[in-house]
């Protein structure tokens, strides 16, 4: 309220409490144009692979919540089901988010799978890890750790997607010897 803006709080039992608040602010000097978005998200069809379903569910909110047509896998082999059943249609997948370790398949497995196969060769890439990893990067328009930043998501879809910007690849820190 100092700052000219409110707080508020819902709360119901059995279902939780809700802070939110609403602050108007401005642009610090020399920061960065806010861009609109370059690239129209709006139905893109995008297809992710992970086993684990809390983080399928994560992804899935991040994705719609930015109007793409998110599809979720369990793993390699509904992935690569609705990978080839998509081809044959008129809406095949425009981008495949990968987690990296998954049982049955790797995420890296199953990407040179997707890479070989002439039906998606072309069809980007993005590959989610837990712990850091060096996998060729022309397989992959981005590689992200986990857990993934939503902006750093939304940039590397952008330019996996070809948008205006260059995706943001997080890279493990290393700490000089």
């Amino acid at each position: 309220e100092a700052m000219g803006g409110t707080v508020t709080l819902r709360s119901a039992p059995g279902e939780g409490t809700e802070f939110s608040f609403t602050v108007a602010l401005e642009a610090a000097a020399g920061a960065a144009p806010v861009r609109e978005d370059p690239f129209a998200l709006d139905g893109v069809k995008v297809l992710f692979a992970d086993d684990n379903p809390v983080n399928r569910l994560i992804l899935s909110k991040q994705l719609a919540s930015w109007k793409l047509e998110a599809w979720a896998s369990d793993g390699p082999a509904q992935c690569w089901r609705l990978l080839k059943e998509a081809a044959v249609t008129a809406r095949p997948f425009a981008l495949v988010i990968l987690d990296h370790w998954m049982p049955e398949e790797d995420g890296l497995s199953l990407a040179r799978r997707i890479k070989e196969d002439p039906d998606f060769a072309k069809t980007p890439i993005i590959l989610l890890s837990s712990t850091s990893v060096n996998p060729p990067r022309a397989d992959f328009s981005a590689r992200l750790l986990k857990p993934v930043n939503p902006s750093e998501l939304y940039e590397a879809v952008l330019g996996a997607l070809g948008g205006a910007c260059t995706p943001s690849v997080a890279e493990p820190e290393t700490a000089a010897p």
